[in-house]
């Protein structure tokens, strides 16, 4: 017989995990506003660098991106408070997916219409709102990927994910 599990805030595990998240949005926060390590967000952007290193993401990038990953997951749990602990750390794996998939988009940047070297405040603002999208909407970041390799490399793109490992 299958017990019910506790929603995640009747549980130490599942309070402990979300202080975490809300500590690290208190952070990420700081650090976009400037308070924290101001010159992170006032030096980060120096186009001749970028021009000379076209692999190197800017920083910032992820930074964004963590903090529209946290968004979701905040979303995610005030819509539905009946979730388990265990639904609660994986919404936390948004997180690391979120920065994985900013840094394709971000090198991926040219195939999507969008400037990789920022020349302007207002391409900076730019690719620091698609970096943060990327977080907060993780899903459509990977299939607008698929559908750039898919047209970059033929073949059946519903394989391009056949690893053998089936989710439900």
């Amino acid at each position: 017989m299958a017990t019910e599990a506790s929603p995640w805030y009747s549980e130490r595990r599942g309070l402990g995990v979300v202080t975490l998240y809300l500590v690290g949005a208190l952070v990420g926060a700081l650090v976009a506003s400037g308070l924290l390590i101001p010159s992170f967000v006032t030096e980060g952007w120096d186009v001749a660098y970028y021009e000379a290193h076209p692999l190197v993401v800017p920083a910032q990038l992820y930074l964004f991106a963590y903090l529209g990953a946290l968004v979701h997951v905040f979303v995610a749990l005030l819509r539905r408070t009946d979730v388990d602990v265990e639904t609660v750390v994986r919404l936390g794996l948004r997180v690391p997916t979120a920065l994985l998939l900013v840094t394709g988009v971000y090198l991926a940047a040219s195939i999507l219409g969008l400037q990789p070297v920022p020349d302007s405040p207002a391409s900076v603002r730019t690719l620091v709102g698609v970096a943060f999208f990327v977080g907060l909407f993780v899903e459509h970041a990977l299939a607008a990927l698929s559908i750039v390799s898919a047209r970059l490399y033929p073949g059946d793109p519903s394989q391009l994910y056949d690893d053998g490992i089936r989710g439900g």
